[in-house]
Order: C-alpha cells, then sequence, then structure tokens
C-alpha cells in the first residue's frame, strides 16, 4: 500500500520556493534548539533569543503568505478559478492568524525582555491568542473539498465528535478541570483560562477534518503540514497549561519550539496551496487521492473507536481512586456523552448498511435485467443470423438450396470421389413449355408450378440427397453413393411422380438429363456438362424423359451447344 507524501510529489510541484522556505525553515528551527541546549548561554540572553525567535517566526510566516496572497491576486486579475478563491480565501485566513500570533508574541516579548517583568494575566496578548483559534478553523472550512454523500457526511461529524468527547475528558481531568478549578482571578481570567484548551480542541477538530475527510482537492502535502502545524500548537499549550498549573513553566524551555515550528509550517502548507495547477500537479492530486482512498477506510473507521478503552480505564482510575468530585464528575459526564455518540454512530451505520444493502440489491436486479436483456438480444442475433444465413443458402421462392451452395457440395463431392473413389450421380432437371405456361397463365402462375416441383422433388429424395434450385425453371439433384443405374431409377420415379401430379391448370412434365462420376469426369465442370448433353437429348427427343450422359457420349457428337439448343427447345 503506498502513501503519498512530500517526496512523492513531482519537482515542479513543489517549485523552488518551496524549497527555500523548507530550508529556511529547518535552519531557523535548528539555530533555536541550539541556543536553548547550548550550557553556554545565561538565562537572560536565553530568554531574549527564545521571546525574538517566537515573533520573528509567525511575522516570517505571515509575511510570506501575505505576499503569495498579494502576486497571486495581480496575476489572477482578482478572479481565478472556484477552487482558486477558495484557497485563496483560506490562506488569508491562515495568514491572519499568522499575524494574531506576531501580536500576541510581541506583547508577551515586551514584557519579558523590555519591560523586565512578568506577563500579566489575562493581558491583550491573550485576546490575540484567543483570535487565533476561530482564524484558523475558518481558514480549513473554507479550503476546498469535493461534495459527500449525506451518510459520509454524518459518519465523519459524529466520528468528530466522539474523537473530541474522549480528548475533552482526559483534558478535563488533566488540564481544563484543574485550570479552572484552581483560578481564582476575574471571570475573564477564568473564561480565558478555559478557552485555551477548547482552543486546542478546535485544533484538533481542524486536524480531523483535514485528515477523515476522504474526497479533499489539496494535495497530502499541505495536508500534513496544516497538521503538523496544528499539532505543535496543541502540544505547546497542552505543555505550557500543565506546567503553568503546577508552577514548572519558565520562558527558555525545549516546548517553545513548538510555536514558531507551528507557524513556519502553516506558511509551507499555504506555499503548496497557493502554486497554480499545472497537468502534473492534476496527476499528482489524483494520485494522491486515489492512494487516500485505497489505504483509509479500514484506520479511519476504527480510530473513532481506538481512544474508548482509555476513557474506560480512565473512569475505573476515578471510581477507584476517589479524587475530586467535581474533575471526576467530569469524566462521568464525558464518558456517558461517549456512549451516547457511540450508539448513535452505531444507528447511523445500521442504517447506512441498510441503504448499502437495498442499493445492492437494486443493483443486482437492474444487473440481471440487463443481462436478460442482453440474452434475448443475443437470441435475437442469433435468430438473425440463422435467417441471413438461411437466405444465403436457400432459394427464396422454394426454399431448397441454391445454385452457389449447390456447386459447393458438388465440388466437395469430387473431391471425395478422386480420393476416396465414393461414387455419386448427378441430376439436371427442366421443366417442360415452362415458357409457354408463362406466357399463357402469368408468373404467378408459373411461380406456383415451380413450388410444386420443389416439393415433389423433396419427397422424393433421400435424406442424403441434396436438391436445388439450379437456375430459372431448371433443378438439380445430387446423388451420393449411388452408380449410373441407380441415379436413373431415381430420376425415373422423380419425372414419373411430376407427371402424375394434378397442376393447377395442365399437366407439366420434366426432361432430365443423368451422369455418374467416372475416372474421365474429376471436375465439377465435366460433370454438369454431361449431364446438360443429356438433358439436351432428353428435349431434343421428345421431353418427358430421362437420358443418361453414357448413352449420348455413345452417340455421334453433337456439333451444336446443347445449352443454347436446350433452351430453344424448352
Amino acid at each position: 500500500m503506498h502513501t503519498i507524501t512530500l517526496e512523492d510529489a513531482p519537482a515542479n510541484t513543489i517549485g523552488p520556493l518551496f524549497r527555500r522556505r523548507l530550508i529556511f525553515t529547518v535552519s531557523y528551527i535548528g539555530l533555536l534548539l541550539l541556543a536553548l541546549l547550548l550550557p553556554g548561554i545565561s538565562h537572560e540572553r536565553r530568554v531574549v533569543f527564545d521571546n525574538c525567535s517566537c515573533v520573528l517566526a509567525p511575522l516570517a510566516a505571515a509575511l510570506w503568505m501575505f505576499r503569495d496572497l498579494w502576486a497571486s491576486r495581480n496575476a489572477e486579475g482578482g478572479e481565478g478559478s472556484r477552487r482558486a478563491r477558495a484557497i485563496r480565501l483560506s490562506c488569508t485566513f491562515l495568514a491572519l492568524a499568522a499575524f494574531a500570533d506576531v501580536i500576541g508574541e510581541g506583547i508577551w516579548c515586551y514584557y519579558e525582555v523590555i519591560a523586565k517583568r512578568e506577563t500579566p494575566f489575562p493581558s491583550l496578548a491573550d485576546i490575540a491568542y484567543v483570535l487565533e483559534h476561530p482564524l484558523l478553523l475558518t481558514a480549513i472550512l473554507l479550503m476546498p473539498s469535493r461534495p459527500i454523500s449525506p451518510a459520509m457526511r454524518l459518519r465523519v461529524f459524529l466520528d468528530s465528535l466522539m474523537i473530541m468527547a474522549s480528548i475533552l475528558t482526559f483534558s478535563w481531568y488533566f488540564v481544563l478541570g484543574p485550570t479552572v478549578l484552581a483560578s481564582h482571578e476575574t471571570l475573564l481570567a477564568a473564561a480565558l483560562s478555559a478557552e485555551y484548551p477548547i482552543g486546542d480542541l478546535i485544533l484538533l477538530g481542524c486536524v480531523l477534518i483535514l485528515s477523515v475527510q476522504e474526497r479533499r482537492t489539496i494535495p497530502s502535502a499541505a495536508v500534513a503540514l496544516l497538521a503538523g502545524g496544528f499539532v505543535s500548537i496543541v502540544i505547546a499549550d497542552v505543555v505550557f497549561a500543565y506546567q503553568t498549573l503546577h508552577g514548572t513553566y519558565a520562558t527558555g524551555e525545549l516546548v517553545d519550539i513548538f510555536w514558531p515550528l507551528a507557524y513556519l509550517l502553516i506558511a509551507l502548507a499555504a506555499t503548496v496551496l497557493r502554486r497554480p495547477q499545472s497537468s502534473e500537479d492534476e496527476l499528482f492530486l489524483r494520485r494522491a487521492d486515489g492512494a487516500r482512498r485505497a489505504e483509509g477506510p479500514l484506520w479511519r473507521s476504527l480510530f473513532p473507536y481506538a481512544l474508548l478503552p482509555v476513557v474506560a480505564s480512565l473512569v475505573v482510575y476515578c471510581i477507584r481512586s476517589r479524587g475530586p468530585a467535581t474533575l471526576e464528575n467530569g469524566v462521568y459526564g464525558g464518558a456517558a456523552l461517549l456512549v451516547v455518540l457511540v450508539l448513535f454512530r452505531q444507528i447511523a451505520a445500521i442504517l447506512d448498511n441498510a441503504r448499502l444493502n437495498r442499493d445492492l440489491q437494486t443493483a443486482y436486479l437492474d444487473l440481471q435485467e440487463a443481462q436478460e436483456a442482453i440474452e434475448l438480444k443475443n437470441a435475437s442475433l442469433a435468430a438473425a443470423n440463422e435467417r441471413l444465413e438461411s437466405l444465403a443458402m436457400t432459394d427464396g421462392m422454394t426454399g431448397l438450396v441454391n445454385h452457389r451452395v449447390f456447386y459447393e457440395r458438388l465440388s466437395e463431392a469430387c473431391a471425395r470421389a478422386a480420393r476416396y473413389g465414393a461414387p455419386f450421380a448427378l441430376l439436371l432437371l427442366d421443366v417442360d413449355r415452362f415458357k409457354h405456361y408463362n406466357d399463357t397463365f402469368g408468373h404467378p402462375a408459373g411461380d406456383a408450378v415451380l413450388k410444386d416441383v420443389a416439393h415433389l422433388l423433396e419427397a422424393g429424395a433421400r435424406d442424403t440427397d441434396i436438391v436445388a434450385r439450379y437456375g430459372g425453371e431448371e433443378f438439380a439433384m445430387l446423388l451420393p453413393l449411388n452408380d449410373l443405374e441407380g441415379a436413373r431409377m431415381m430420376a425415373e420415379r422423380v419425372r414419373a411422380s411430376i407427371e402424375a401430379y394434378a397442376f393447377a391448370h395442365r399437366q407439366i412434365t420434366v426432361s432430365i438429363g443423368v451422369a455418374a462420376c467416372s475416372a474421365d469426369q474429376e471436375t465439377p465442370e465435366l460433370l454438369v456438362s454431361s449431364a446438360d448433353q443429356a438433358l439436351y437429348e432428353a428435349k431434343r427427343a421428345g421431353r418427358n424423359r430421362v437420358v443418361l450422359a453414357k448413352q449420348v457420349a455413345e452417340s455421334a457428337p453433337l456439333e451444336m451447344d446443347p445449352i443454347s439448343e436446350r433452351r430453344k427447345a424448352s
């Protein structure tokens, strides 16, 4: 399973500006870390360096973001795509949050570095710090995202509430509750003391919005940087609140690194967001989105439940330890709220699964109907193909095999005879005086005669025999495994059956030429020519008779064209 990281992005997606700012961030935090860790620096200098660095870092971040916003606004002329406008507005609030931190850190720095006294609480710095949380939340909510279904939106909302309730329960017992209980100042001081942990919960909610929602249209690098910045603020605030509560905090601690780091990471995220998208950027975003979809569903579904055992352990601890009642009641209330949210989450999951099952059943039924329709169409196509094949192989009027197919069967029979010596015979039939019949009674009557003759030929043929309409009033019969004498007897039966049949207007007779395959007749053309000469002789001799090709060959050779002469005699 592949995870899209910052290194996966194409070089031109990140760009030289991002690389310069990344180098600056790493160098800045590295120098600050050295200044806080080196033992040779006095506490006063460490305090000055720490305060100044906490002011300069968000100031640099704010200036980066305001510069990018100004440059992009001039480049787009105030217009741009809907996505570009949303990102520009979101980055504006990120820059305002960084600027609010500059004001707060500047006031704090004034008290500690210039006034040389402890920063009062509350002060104007706290107002600036408090403004950061709603500004950052607004920036996240304004970021562009693809539409998600109501069921997905409800799942994300309930999952976020479950995680927030778990964190709030812990915060109440360890940080928020003790801070409120220990505060003996004014109402404003108590409210500000409670707002910091609540604001941190808001930031954690922003992280959830970034990490849980699947169909976001921003690069995963920007998501990781924003989440890192928000988590850095939360870590710094929680450690600061805990140490302040126990009186152990002093400026120059390692925890102070997280505040400047937070806004530098947020500025880097804004740099990634503000880059114009090229075709390669679009490919990267699709790749990142595909990776998130492929790897996320299982752990995202289980993550809201991960803190349940820990909250349960805290409840058990409170029952056994018998600590302050106010803190314990807050834990019990948070646990009860968490149970209610889990119940609603399960109900939502059951309803969503039921909907999915209905959708699957509907899709299955639709698929079955489509498959049945395809099968019906395939059957219709098969029947149509059979009809087309039949039309291509049969005569439209009589239903017999047509001339082309008959000639193919005759060629195959000649090939078998030449290879295996299998005997066969050929009959050529012609309706006597058919032209006169057509002229006298009309073409419909002539067509009826041809159909009746075809029926009689099929009735007198064997299963292995092939009967065809050879052309016009001519018919042909291929008799496999039959010698000349057997073919003659078959021809006589056919001639007699046609002569005896009661046609509509007058008696109809046929003349038949018979030829059998012999050693000197190895090709279909020679065999047809022999049968045709015999048919001509039957016409010349008075019609309504059978003549063998052998008899014609033994008589004097004919000097005229038998086919043309036979047609004249028809």
